[in-house]
């Protein structure tokens, strides 16, 4: 087991990066309806101070601005990860590649996973714990032969 653990660290590492994009997206979002909705005027007539000299627009656009850059870097630095455990992934058996695929290039959830491989089938309602096992250890075999095939890179 200790020969999976450097693998699924690896790999939970990678989807790790997926969240950070993932809320890094959220808040890019929020800014963009921020950025969209003009405040209301004040037609009071009091005088205002001068603040920092920069109005709230600004500062939202700014914030936008910067958030698009590092989602744009987060993607590259993604895309660069998984380059690198593409090659091993892919030399894996077609339903290990799937739920690693699943798992952790797209970030999906197991039950998601579970119901995207085996839900078709017509007793899925009724087998779900079933599946859900087999899915597990599908993934399993895939860590064992990903950590074979890692190690052997790095040997």
């Amino acid at each position: 087991m200790k020969k999976t653990q450097a693998i699924k660290e690896r790999l939970n590492a990678h989807r790790e990066m997926l969240e950070k994009l993932a809320t890094l997206k959220q808040e890019l979002e929020y800014a963009a309806d921020a950025y969209g909705s003009p405040r209301a005027i004040d037609y009071s007539g009091m005088p205002h101070g001068s603040g920092d000299g920069t109005s709230e627009t600004e500062r939202v656009v700014l914030r936008k601005v910067a958030l698009e850059e590092r989602v744009k870097q987060k993607e590259n630095e993604i895309a660069a990860d998984w380059a690198e455990l593409e090659p091993f992934v892919e030399r894996l058996a077609p339903s290990e590649t799937l739920v690693i695929n699943l798992r952790y290039y797209y970030g999906a959830e197991w039950r998601e996973i579970c119901q995207r491989i085996y839900g078709k089938h017509d007793d899925y309602e009724l087998e779900a714990d079933q599946y859900m096992d087999k899915m597990f250890r599908t993934h399993g075999r895939a860590l064992l032969n990903l950590a074979e095939l890692y190690t052997h890179k790095t040997a």
